[in-house]
């Protein structure tokens, strides 16, 4: 199974010193399943604009896989930038 949901969004800060941003988030799955093991993968990525004219760039890749006998490995590489 895979897909991709993308959409519009906004962040507001508690502190009204700080900017406020909106932007654009989307994020891809897939999902592989059988008989030895299971595998997720997700991205997301995140472009917005400040209302201070600054930038949001952030992107990140979670990948987990559990195998037959149990074990489970997590790759999760967020970056900013």
């Amino acid at each position: 199974m895979s897909g991709t949901e993308t959409g519009a969004f906004v962040l507001t800060p508690v502190d009204p010193a700080q900017p406020a941003y909106t932007g654009h988030i989307t994020t891809r799955y897939s999902t592989n399943v059988d008989a030895n093991r299971m595998v997720l993968t997700s991205t997301v990525v995140i472009h917005g604009a400040g209302s201070d004219g600054s930038t949001l760039r952030f992107h990140n890749v979670l990948h987990v896989s559990l195998s037959a006998d149990g074990a489970i490995h997590i790759l999760d590489k967020p970056r900013c930038g």
